[in-house]
């Protein structure tokens, strides 16, 4: 099964299947990608709050063949859209939804949701998935759930990514080639 496929079948089945990479620091050299200058600083995610995204957009997309959802950037994109794009309530509920994982975490561990091991964090996720489909379900009207919200920029943010759409997909996001320097013939009396 190809990532692709699996993506689909997020949709329909679920988080079934997924191995979490447990306690992944930004800084963790599996993390580490080629950058063009200083490295990115979060502004709207504080550290434990990228790290626990780091790891959650990995549970998504996970490293394959390709690399992951952190692995491109998408913590970082996460945090832009976070900090520049939504709407105050919006970053409230967002963050609020981070909290509530590490303290339903405390719940079933001895610690955050990066302390948990992986089979711990997989049923947690499995857990707040079925809540948040079924929030949705009960009342289509409502905000949407912070795990459905963080699956949404993953999935978008992964495959507007140079990894998502280059390596993943294995095709530009505007196709053609780009000519920029293209000498243009004079313009015609009466028009084009």
């Amino acid at each position: 099964m190809d990532r692709r496929e699996l993506v689909a079948l997020l949709g329909s089945a679920g988080l079934a299947g997924f191995a979490c990479r447990p306690n992944k620091e930004p800084g963790d050299p599996s993390l580490q990608r080629a950058q063009v200058g200083p490295p990115y600083q979060f502004k709207a995610l504080d550290a434990h709050q990228a790290a626990t995204v780091a790891v959650l957009v990995d549970c998504i997309i996970p490293a394959t063949e390709t690399p992951g959802a952190a692995a491109a950037g998408v913590p970082e994109f996460i945090d832009v859209i976070v900090g520049e794009w939504y709407h105050p309530d919006e970053r409230t509920q967002f963050l609020a939804g981070l909290a509530e994982l590490d303290q339903r975490s405390a719940a079933i561990g001895s610690g955050r949701f990066l302390e948990l091991d992986g089979g711990q964090q997989m049923a947690l996720l499995e857990t707040v998935e079925a809540e948040a489909f079924a929030a949705r379900k009960a009342d289509p009207a409502a905000p949407t759930p912070f795990w459905l919200r963080l699956k949404s920029l993953t999935v978008y943010g992964y495959y507007n990514s140079a990894v998502g759409s280059l390596q993943e997909l294995d095709r530009p996001a505007i196709p053609g080639r780009f000519d920029g320097c293209e000498h243009l013939p004079a313009a015609r009396p009466g028009g084009l």
